[in-house]
């Protein structure tokens, strides 16, 4: 007896945080290896429908593994897509990184972003933190220096400070 596959409707696919109607790839919560794949993987499939329409990158996140923040921001660079980030809730350190790789990076007025300098526990970790503050400094239109010496300690931004240094381009629902 032959099995045949039911090709997933759209609402199959909300639950894992991909929304085809409204070309939107949702992260929300931990930065990991299985939310990493699962955005990637969701931007892919937005890809394949349509290499000219724009994507919308929901996040609400507090962050967590930098080397994943890094894996989604690359992926989003190689995108011929305009990849728009929209922060909903909070944006928090690696997510920080990821919103940084988007073509436009908007949040929501209450919405707030977090940054800090890394936790540094080994040599790789500084290097990668270096990358990411150079990255971040870069899309800000600072040096590394004024930015290391504004995250010296955790900086939580609303919407309006975010903007006012450039992290972030718009605020959205005014």
């Amino acid at each position: 007896m032959a099995i045949t596959k039911k090709k997933p409707d759209a609402d199959d696919l909300y639950e894992f945080g991909l929304d085809i109607p409204k070309r939107r790839v949702y992260l929300q919560g931990d930065i990991d290896t299985e939310s990493a794949m699962q955005v990637i993987k969701g931007l892919s499939i937005l890809v394949r429908l349509s290499e000219s329409e724009p994507i919308q990158l929901v996040i609400d996140s507090e962050g967590g593994e930098t080397i994943q923040g890094f894996a989604i921001m690359n992926y989003i660079r190689t995108l011929p897509n305009e990849v728009i980030g929209i922060v909903i809730g909070r944006c928090c350190s690696a997510a920080v990184i990821i919103l940084q790789g988007c073509t436009k990076r908007n949040a929501m007025p209450d919405s707030v972003v977090m940054i800090h300098r890394g936790v540094r526990n080994d040599m790789f970790d500084k290097r990668l933190d270096e990358r990411a503050d150079k990255f971040i400094a870069d899309r800000m239109g600072w040096t590394v220096q004024k930015l290391d010496k504004f995250q010296s300690y955790d900086r939580y931004l609303f919407a309006e400070e975010a903007l006012e240094i450039n992290l972030i381009d718009e605020i959205l629902g005014k």
